[in-house]
C-alpha cells in the first residue's frame, strides 16, 4: 500500500488514475492538482497545477491512443466557475468560464464529446468538450434543490439522460436533449437528507442502472429493465 500525505494544504476533493496506474492525480480545496508518478516511491509530486483561483472540485484524466498518436488531457472543475483543460502532450491550457456559480462536480459523456458540470445553484450545464460551448442547462425549481452541498451528477452510458442528486432526498433524471425532467426518484421512503453521490453503469447495455448515496447513510441501486422512462428500485 502506498500512502501520499503531507502535500496538499487542504482536503482532497477528487482523485483520478490512469488505466495503467502510471499516473495518479489529486484535486484539493487548496486550489491545486498534484500529479504523481505511479511507478515511483517518491512522496513528491512530479507536477502541480495551480491555475485555479479556488477549490478544485473534480479532476478527470483522459488518455486515448489512436492512429494519429496519443491524446492525453487533464480536465478540472473549480469553485471559481471554470473548467480547465490541460493538453499534456502539447503543453497547452484552455480555460472555459462556464458559470459564475461554484462548480461542485463534473462528468463526461460516454462518447467523449460533452461535459456535464453541476453547480451549487442546483443547475447542471452541458458543455461541448472541444470548444467549451454551452449546449444545455438543466434545472427544476420543484424537484432539484441545492445551495449548501456539493451534489454529484452523471450521464447515463447511452448519453440520453443527465442524473443528479438533490438536497431534499431525491435523484433527478433529465432528458439530455430537451432538458425536461424524465423522472424523480425518492431516495428512501421518508428521507429528506441530501443525495450527494451518483454513479452510472459504464456499459451501454446497462444504461438504466445507477447508484445513489446520501447523507442518510444509505445507498440505492436503481434500474429499469424494459424502458429507461420506467425506473424501478
Amino acid at each position: 500500500i502506498r500512502k501520499l500525505h503531507g502535500t496538499h494544504t487542504g482536503r482532497i476533493n477528487s482523485v483520478a488514475c490512469s488505466s495503467d496506474a502510471s499516473l495518479f492525480l489529486s484535486a484539493s480545496y487548496d486550489a491545486t492538482v498534484r500529479i504523481w508518478d505511479g511507478r515511483s516511491r517518491s512522496q513528491t509530486p512530479i507536477q502541480t497545477l495551480s491555475e485555479a483561483q479556488d477549490s478544485v472540485s473534480s479532476v478527470l484524466l483522459r488518455i486515448e491512443k489512436g492512429g494519429g498518436g496519443n491524446q492525453s488531457e487533464i480536465l478540472t472543475s473549480s469553485v471559481d466557475g471554470c473548467v480547465r483543460t490541460y493538453d499534456i502532450r502539447m503543453g497547452q491550457l484552455r480555460v472555459d468560464q462556464c458559470t459564475n456559480e461554484a462548480i461542485t462536480s463534473m462528468c463526461p459523456s460516454h462518447d467523449g464529446l460533452c461535459l456535464a458540470v453541476g453547480c451549487l445553484d442546483s443547475k447542471i450545464h452541458l458543455l461541448e468538450k472541444e470548444s467549451g460551448e454551452l449546449l444545455n442547462t438543466y434545472s427544476s425549481n420543484h424537484h432539484h434543490k441545492g445551495g449548501k452541498y456539493g451534489l454529484e451528477c452523471g450521464i447515463t452510458s447511452n448519453d440520453e439522460y443527465v442524473v443528479s442528486g438533490s438536497e431534499d432526498g431525491k435523484v433527478v433524471v433529465y432528458n439530455l436533449v430537451d432538458g425536461s425532467v424524465a423522472n424523480v426518484l425518492q431516495h428512501g421512503h421518508s428521507s429528506r437528507r441530501p443525495v450527494c453521490s451518483i454513479a452510472v453503469h459504464p456499459r451501454r447495455e446497462k444504461c438504466s442502472v445507477l447508484l445513489s448515496a446520501g447523507y442518510d447513510g444509505e445507498a440505492f441501486v436503481w434500474a429499469s429493465p424494459e424502458e429507461v422512462g420506467c425506473w424501478e428500485r
